[in-house]
């Protein structure tokens, strides 16, 4: 799958420039506008310093009409140079729908030859992350760095955000 995509600064670029660098890839489907996304920005921020030094790639895509990349970035409340996650803009949806997700918060999870090893939301309580009994995004992410092989899941949505 090859989705053209923009970056914060609006240069385009593609989806290659982030998958298949041998390494597993976290896509983070958020909005600064979604109140279901404003609940895990801890939870994203958790996942990826557990995993960075282990050269997760992780990336953050928006897209809403009413968002922006600033709002995504200002909505991380994190120093850009200690949280160094790009935030990919996906105008119209394009990879959204071609991942199935249709709403925020939402995580895809790909192996470095694209294959999807996961989508869902990041845990089983998307309302308070303490009390997840299953962080399914982060035991995916463990599973991929340790090149288990695992079946994909497509772990149950929770009714987030629609995309608009």
């Amino acid at each position: 799958m090859e989705t053209r995509l923009r970056d914060e600064q609006g240069e385009p670029l593609r989806l290659s420039a982030f998958v298949g660098r041998e390494k597993p890839c976290a896509l983070l489907f958020v909005a600064s506008t979604c109140p279901a996304s404003a609940l895990v920005w801890g939870r994203i921020k958790g996942v990826w310093y557990n995993h960075r030094d282990a050269d997760l790639r992780m990336v953050l895509v928006g897209g809403n009409s009413d968002d922006s990349p600033e709002a995504l970035r200002a909505a991380l409340k994190e120093d850009p140079a200690e949280l160094d996650l790009p935030i990919l803009w996906d105008a119209g949806h394009v990879l959204a729908t071609a991942l199935g997700i249709s709403s925020t918060p939402m995580a895809v999870l790909l192996a470095p030859d694209g294959t999807m090893l996961y989508r869902g939301p990041l845990d089983d309580n998307w309302r308070d992350g303490a009390r997840a009994q299953n962080p399914w995004l982060e035991n995916a992410v463990r599973e991929a760095l340790q090149g288990r092989a695992s079946p994909f899941r497509d772990a149950i949505a929770f009714p987030g955000s629609k995309m608009r």
